[in-house]
């Protein structure tokens, strides 16, 4: 057995001012539907849309909390509950926009990993859509806002506005009695009116639709937190991925004994982590002497490991997938 055992420590860098390439989905796919989402106006309020196609919606203001069942067409979602009760609205990449009156909320995300900042709000926001018409949200605590009244001509408004977990309050004039509170999530502001909601998007943070090439801006990146993952024998990271729930899971390998041939022994150790790197379960693998090399997230949430499983002396030493 190795006398100075390793570990492997695990970084998670924030790249400064770097374009990284994205591809934009030419369709909406189920999965994109899926998760929990919260009322961002009271986070009391949720909504779960689950893979076996219920879904689970409170509302505590309408002391409402059901199960039913979900269907999707397009971008188009309906909500079908056992007392005929049918919610319908449209499914983005973050949230549910809903369409109904009274205490029904509107608008539902899927919370991130914490709120946004005053510094990832501010800045300029078209409307979905209508190009010219844009909300300008600036550092020092004001706002512009330009978009089409009454005979279809622009015309700004200008005022306050304050950040407050993932919502945004806009006080036009500075007067709080006109207060208008916006749901923010990512680079996407919901404004919610009588005709529905309509979505503002960051245009300097906006996806692109093309694979574009990573352009240094000259400041070295940042480490968020790292984690050391140590066993107390010989230990090395495989592999890292990144999951839709925020946080992470890493394939290793972990070599505690070696046999009667002083050959090792290797195990293959899967860790699962939240999105700051704190270990939730993690799992040896050690009925198979495997290696682990790839790891990925199935659709259900789950895991699937691809590796080999070496040879030994004296025997087959020829290597088996596993």
């Amino acid at each position: 057995m190795n006398s100075n055992p390793h570990h492997f420590i695990v970084y998670v860098i924030v790249l400064l001012g770097v374009s990284l390439s994205v591809f934009s989905a030419s369709a909406l796919d189920e999965y994109t539907a899926i998760g929990e989402y919260i009322n961002p106006l009271n986070s009391d309020d949720c909504l779960e849309i689950n893979t076996d196609k219920t879904c689970y919606i409170e509302i505590l203001g309408l002391n409402m909390g059901t199960t039913g069942q979900w269907k999707l067409n397009n971008e188009r979602i309906s909500l079908l509950f056992p007392d005929g009760t049918t919610f319908r609205g449209t499914v983005k990449t973050d949230a549910i926009l809903l369409e109904g009156f009274g205490a029904l909320p509107a608008v539902w995300i899927k919370p991130t990993k914490s709120p946004p900042r005053l510094r990832d709000v501010a800045g300029r926001y078209a409307k979905e859509g209508h190009p010219d018409e844009y909300l300008v949200l600036d550092t020092d605590g004001t706002y512009t806002k330009t978009e089409r009244g009454i005979g279809n001509q622009l015309l700004s408004i200008s005022g306050e506005w304050e950040p407050d977990g993932y919502v945004v309050t806009l006080l036009p004039l500075g007067d709080r009695t006109l207060a208008l509170s916006v749901a923010v999530l990512e680079n996407r502001l919901y404004f919610t009116g009588l005709f529905g909601t309509d979505v503002w998007i960051g245009e300097t943070r906006e996806e692109p639709t093309e694979e574009k090439e990573a352009v240094p801006s000259g400041k070295p990146p940042e480490v968020e937190w790292e984690k050391t993952f140590d066993t107390g024998s010989s230990d090395w990271g495989i592999g890292v991925q990144e999951l839709r729930d925020g946080g992470y899971v890493i394939l290793a390998l972990t070599i505690p004994e070696t046999d009667s041939n002083g050959s090792v022994l290797p195990i293959t150790w899967l860790i699962k982590t939240d999105e700051s790197g704190d270990v939730k379960w993690d799992r040896h693998f050690s009925e198979s002497k495997s290696v682990g090399n790839f790891v990925q997230q199935t659709s259900d949430g789950g895991f699937i490991i691809a590796g080999t499983i070496p040879g030994t002396p004296g025997g087959d030493l020829g290597e088996d997938a596993w």
